[in-house]
């Protein structure tokens, strides 16, 4: 649960931030973490560079700015991000007469976000989140579709293998923006190709054979923007990072906070390197519990193409019985 957060604890915490600048909000974000916010285990990442899925949004910062980066200008966007995090626990503050427990929503979040990289001629396509969400929340059920899909990241605080399973189930969700078509339920909200969940594959086929679920085309437009969020993303560079990350502070309970977790990590992965570190993925316990919910989605596809085939044979031997 998280604790409470005054008026008088975000004027200290800006005191923080405009003392020690960058530290400072590594600091402020460390505390809020700490006291149960999410959203600042997320940006803890991002202000170090620590965490994985902090590289990951850095990185695709960097690669779709356009233009280098100075050290000047990125230290300007985190302490700026920090600022508007602030600003908005503070609107919730005064949404609760004086204290909140609430964390920020999607909606935000991105509000601070477009400010700061506008402020530093840039846009809000420059952060990695804003492609996946625009497309969940145009084509997979609106703004609490959006919401729901942050405060499931949220939940993670970005560091560990919840973390991972969550920030690859946003990459296989814009996978499937950038195809032709999605599914949705009766209530319009997206059914997800997750390989990491095979219930929800099971569960899409089941939606479609009732009838329930139906297909919504995807404009050339956004399969494009898709396409693009997805080069610049490259998850892929960075799996083996999060395999080790997730193990540590999973399997071995060591705090990735604590530590730079790879200093000597590698913008790039060759194809040795990704071989390499597919099979150190695979032989630890992390990877088996994924092999074993691949085995368990194949084996739902298999009965599930077995149904399909014998509701067939049964409307073959129906229509041969009424030509008798």
């Amino acid at each position: 649960m998280r604790q409470v957060v005054t008026a008088k604890d975000i004027e200290r915490y800006q005191n923080i931030i405009k003392q020690n600048k960058v530290q400072g909000a590594v600091s402020v974000y460390e505390e809020l973490r700490q006291k149960g916010y999410g959203y600042a285990g997320w940006a803890h990442g991002v202000a170090t560079g620590e965490s994985v899925t902090g590289q990951a949004a850095l990185g695709f910062l960097k690669d779709t700015a356009n233009r280098k980066l100075t050290q000047a200008e990125m230290d300007g966007i985190r302490i700026g991000m920090a600022e508007g995090y602030l600003k908005a626990l503070l609107q919730n503050i005064s949404d609760g007469h004086g204290k909140t427990q609430s964390d920020i929503t999607f909606e935000q979040m991105r509000n601070f976000h477009k400010d700061v990289f506008e402020k530093h001629h840039l846009s809000i396509n420059n952060w990695t989140l804003e492609t996946p969400m625009y497309l969940l929340g145009k084509y997979g059920g609106g703004k609490k579709a959006q919401e729901e899909e942050w405060q499931r990241l949220a939940a993670t605080e970005g560091y560990g293998s919840d973390a991972l399973m969550a920030s690859m189930s946003l990459y296989n969700m814009t996978v499937e923006f950038s195809g032709s078509s999605i599914t949705v339920n009766r209530q319009g909200r997206f059914i997800a190709h997750n390989p990491w969940d095979p219930s929800i594959n099971l569960a899409r086929g089941l939606e479609k054979i009732s009838g329930s679920g139906r297909e919504v085309t995807i404009s050339p437009e956004d399969k494009k923007r898709a396409s693009s969020w997805l080069y610049h993303a490259a998850q892929y560079k960075a799996m083996g990072a999060i395999f080790a990350e997730a193990q540590q502070e999973d399997l071995q309970g060591i705090s990735v906070h604590a530590q730079n977790t790879r200093p000597d990590l590698k913008s790039e992965l060759s194809e040795r390197d990704m071989d390499k570190m597919l099979e150190d993925m695979y032989a630890s316990d992390y990877g088996q519990i994924l092999l074993e919910n691949v085995e368990k989605q194949y084996e739902d596809a298999v009965a599930l193409e077995e149904q399909q085939r014998i509701q067939e044979m049964a409307q073959q031997q129906s229509r041969g019985f009424g030509r008798c």
